[in-house]
């Protein structure tokens, strides 16, 4: 891995995400790297037949947290909160798309389809 340190969520994020615009994802905006990582994870996630919501990066300390939004028609469980975690994790590493600094990936849903 390069730094990373994985952590799916098992709750959604209360408060933090918002429906996106219909039309795709929406990455915080005026984040440049945020829309890259963005264009990168969307065609991942799509591939197993969820929606990228947001995608957000914030500094935290020395480490940055990438939070990644994810639903489903019929919404999203916690065991495929766990495998998109783990799949976008290693396309991360894989692509080299953090850097070497080191991040966590938080992976959770919206809060309105838990379930």
């Amino acid at each position: 891995m390069h730094g990373s340190s994985r952590q799916g969520s098992s709750r959604p994020v209360q408060g933090s995400s918002r429906p996106a615009a219909k039309g795709g994802p929406s990455p915080a905006a005026g984040s440049a790297e945020a829309q890259h990582l963005t264009g990168l994870l969307e065609p991942v996630v799509s591939a197993r037949g969820m929606d990228l919501e947001t995608v957000r990066i914030t500094a935290v300390g020395r480490r940055r947290l990438l939070r990644v939004v994810v639903d489903a028609d019929g919404g999203v469980s916690l065991d495929d909160i766990t495998l998109i975690s783990r799949v976008l994790s290693d396309e991360l590493d894989a692509n080299g798309a953090m850097g070497e600094a080191p991040y966590t990936l938080e992976v959770t849903r919206p809060a309105w389809t838990a379930r």
